[in-house]
Order: C-alpha cells, then structure tokens, then sequence
C-alpha cells in the first residue's frame, strides 16, 4: 500500500491556522461549517486520498463544489463569477473537479487542455496581460492540464519551472529567491512544478514529508510567523 505524503508552501503570516488531511466528504463537510461559521475561510482544498484543506480567518464569501465533472465545473464558475466570486483552488482527481472560490473582483481566466505547450503558452500571454497563476494542475487520467489566473491577485515577476527532480527544484528555489521570488505553489505538470512570483517575505516549503514530519515542520514554521498558502498531497 502506498504511504501518503504532504507538500506544503509557508509564506509569513499571522492568525489561527487549521488544517486537516484525509477526511471523509461527510467529516470534511462538518468541519467546513463549523469553521466557517468561525469565520475561518479555505484558502487551499485537495481531494487526492481523500479531502485535505487549510482554513485562515476570514469573513468575505465563499462557495465550495467538488465531485463535478468539466460541464458543471463550467457552469459554477460562470455563477459564481457572476456573484462576485473568484477561485481560489482547484483540484482534478480522477476526472473530478474540485473547487473553492471566495469573494473577488476583475478578470479570471481558467484553460483545460490537452498540450502543455499551449498552457505555458497561454501563461505567457496572460502574464503579459496582468493576470497571476492562481494554481496549474494535472488530470494524469485524462492528460489535461489546468491553469487559473487572476488579474486581482498582484503583478510583479512569475516564473513557473517544470519537470524538474527533486535536487533541480532545490537549486531553482535557490536561484528564484536571490533573484526576488518566492515560492507559491508546488503541482505537477509533466513532473515537478513550482510556481514562484515577486517577494521579499518569509518562505518555506516541504515536498513528500511524511504525515509526522510535516507536523514537526508545521509547528517549526507557524511558530516562527509562517502560515501554509499551499498543501497537497503525494503518494510514494
């Protein structure tokens, strides 16, 4: 049996953090009211062996599906658009979508395709636009690629580096934080990923740490002013 594994990016922040990995829909359900209800809001949501997500306060609007397929993802995020609503997370697993989005405002702009090239083509361009990744992410079942950007989200430098081995990514985070960037997202297109735009804050990241390992350095970061603005999950 495979040995669940979590990724995660820390950036510094401030504020309760919560996050849960592995829960049922049902158990990931009542704990999204509960926090909700708390005024804590999703800022990421994976479903990849089951629901893993991370809550940090917030009062503005939020609206989460998951289990939808291309069609109806489609349609709710037309609505949600409509209401004022932006995404904030997306994830496909198994043809299955799985979304969040919270109160937004401007352009957005989500791409599924079949060709890498036409979504780091498509990167380029909306970049040259104004608009930010959000997120890019995989379908392997399908082999369609996913990319969200957002024109509300900041400017300044993106620089998305893929295929790349565990030591390359190493060295290119290195490479990325002397020149001004910080990482913002590890996904996988076509091997391993990592998105990093414009900052001078506080960054850490771990990638396939075991479940007890990740709480050690989740504690380590939280306590020294970092919170989670990523987490995923991996199987080894």
């Amino acid at each position: 049996m495979a040995d669940r594994r979590l990724n995660g990016v820390w950036r510094t922040g401030s504020g309760e953090e919560t996050w849960w990995t592995g829960l049922s829909a049902a158990d990931f359900d009542a704990k999204n009211r509960d926090l909700f209800a708390r005024n804590m809001r999703i800022t990421d949501l994976e479903t990849n062996g089951g629901f893993t997500a991370v809550w940090h306060p917030g009062t503005d609007g939020q609206v989460v599906w998951y289990g939808l397929s291309w069609p109806d993802f489609v349609q709710r995020n037309d609505e949600c658009q409509r209401e004022g609503n932006r995404l904030v997370s997306l994830r496909v697993d198994s043809t299955h979508h799985a979304a969040v989005w919270r109160t937004g405002s401007g352009r957005q702009e989500v791409l599924r395709t079949h060709s890498v090239n036409e979504l780091m083509a498509a990167d380029d361009q909306h970049v040259a636009e104004g608009l930010r990744l959000v997120t890019m992410q995989q379908d392997v079942d399908q082999q369609a690629y996913y990319g969200v950007w957002r024109a509300d989200i900041g400017g300044g430098e993106q620089q998305v580096r893929r295929g790349l081995s565990d030591a390359e990514f190493s060295a290119e985070d290195a490479r990325q934080n002397a020149a001004g960037l910080r990482l913002v997202q590890i996904t996988s297109i076509a091997g391993l990923t990592g998105i990093w735009r414009t900052g001078s804050d506080g960054c850490a990241w771990a990638y396939l740490e075991p479940y007890d390992d990740f709480v050690a350095l989740e504690n380590k970061h939280t306590s020294a002013g970092l919170r989670l603005v990523n987490l995923s999950v991996g199987f080894v």
